[in-house]
């Protein structure tokens, strides 16, 4: 079943969007259940730093598929066209991910940076979980220049009415 509904017997029908890893294929293009699956789990572009929307990314083999990389959700991960390019086409960045998700981006300068998929039930806890912004704490004056006084305060005789 789903991490939400371990124990439902009917847990196919729950209506989670995905229950189980699906199965590798053998050909390049993933299956609709594997599309499905890396999306949900990935939710953004997994390249660190980008939060691009998972609707515009493309599911891109962490090895590459001519380079003998299955076509598994264990190699699967989310990237932007543009990190998609950078991974594909410059030279001297490593992208290695474990089969639970977890990508590690290297650079060519030996930076290393790892980014880890979202879990559904955490990320549904977040959402239930946020509160309204703190307050500033007690209300502050505006600023004044230096040596001004406020208009109020100014000392000296009252001019009286204007003729």
């Amino acid at each position: 079943g789903c991490p939400d509904h371990p124990a439902a017997p009917d847990a196919a029908d729950c209506g989670c969007a995905v229950l189980d890893r699906p199965e590798p294929i053998d050909r390049y293009s993933p299956s609709t259940a594997q599309d499905r699956f890396v999306h949900t789990r990935h939710r953004t572009c997994r390249f660190p730093t980008c939060g691009q929307r998972v609707g515009w990314a493309d599911a891109d083999h962490v090895i590459p598929h001519a380079g003998g990389g299955a076509t598994d959700c264990a190699n699967l991960c989310c990237l932007c066209r543009s990190h998609h390019r950078l991974k594909t086409f410059a030279r001297s960045w490593r992208f290695t991910m474990s089969p639970d998700g977890v990508l590690t981006v290297t650079t060519p300068s030996g930076i290393t940076r790892t980014t880890r998929p979202i879990h559904r039930t955490a990320a549904r806890a977040r959402r239930r979980s946020r509160c309204p912004a703190p307050s500033r704490g007690p209300a502050r004056r505006p600023h004044r220049r230096a040596g001004r006084r406020p208009r109020h305060a100014r000392a000296g005789p009252d001019p009286g009415p204007r003729p």
